[in-house]
């Protein structure tokens, strides 16, 4: 499978993904978190944080 291709998955890879590039395709921070089931403070957190994002590469 393509976990074990690349060296396994993650926690939460595919979930994060998601919410990244549906939040750079929407702009909308509000409709995003509330689509991936966040409350905005945590997708801000979570996902516009270049700290976390670096620390990730």
């Amino acid at each position: 499978m393509l976990g074990e291709l690349i060296g396994g998955w993650r926690s939460n890879c595919l979930r994060a993904s998601r919410a990244s590039y549906r939040l750079a395709q929407t702009n909308d921070i509000g409709l995003t978190a509330s689509e991936d089931g966040h409350t905005e403070s945590m997708l801000r957190k979570n996902y516009l944080n270049p700290l976390l994002w670096h620390s990730l590469r």
